[in-house]
């Protein structure tokens, strides 16, 4: 046999190592890919149990039920929280969303930021030091009273939303965003990837 086809057979030896080696460490890369693509978010009526969010007492109801959102998918999960009694139904709902890069979860808060930029309405109020950036919606021409009003934050990739719906007269306004603010750091502190939960806001 030549030097030559004895080069060759080694060669070819050592490229098919070569690709077998690429092939396996491509395939554990496409693995650890796909085991992160399926990373899901946490329940977030696990992560805040019923009875922590009633005694916070956001309504002057008695919290009547709680349950997870039908529906959920990998990028979003909620609760819902209800305090109804007859002929009076107010809630709150917590969303968590996941996005891919932190600038879409920075266009998705100042797209919630904008709605609220109703020249006939209270403009949003910005919090600090809670989130990477958080703002608080009245909804309301009301300085003191809100019906439709909510919390809404992000931090890194995540977005935080905590909006509440009904009592304008009973509920005054100051004590659902303090009910708010509680319920995100809360999130904060029990959520893996949303700490550290004590950072200065950047809008």
């Amino acid at each position: 046999m030549s030097r030559s086809l004895i080069f060759l057979l080694k060669f070819l030896s050592a490229l098919i190592f070569l690709i077998t080696i690429a092939s396996a460490i491509h395939s554990q890369t496409l693995k650890q890919n796909n085991d992160k693509a399926k990373d899901t978010l946490p329940d977030i009526c696990t992560v805040l149990p019923a009875e922590e969010i009633a005694a916070l007492m956001p309504f002057t109801n008695s919290l009547s039920k709680s349950f997870p959102e039908p529906d959920p998918t990998e990028n979003y999960k909620s609760c819902l929280y209800q305090f109804w009694k007859k002929n009076d139904f107010p809630g709150i709902k917590v969303s968590l969303l996941k996005y891919n890069l932190k600038e879409e979860a920075l266009i998705a808060y100042k797209s919630s930021m904008e709605s609220y930029q109703d020249p006939q309405l209270i403009g949003f109020e910005r919090l600090l030091n809670l989130a990477d950036s958080v703002f608080w919606g009245s909804g309301s021409s009301d300085p003191l009273k809100c019906d439709e009003c909510g919390l809404v934050a992000i931090r890194g990739v995540y977005q935080m939303i905590i909006a509440f719906k009904g009592q304008f007269d009973e509920s005054l306004m100051l004590r659902k965003k303090a009910v708010a603010i509680k319920i995100l750091e809360m999130m904060l502190d029990r959520i893996p990837g949303l700490l550290p939960s004590r950072i200065h806001n950047k809008l």
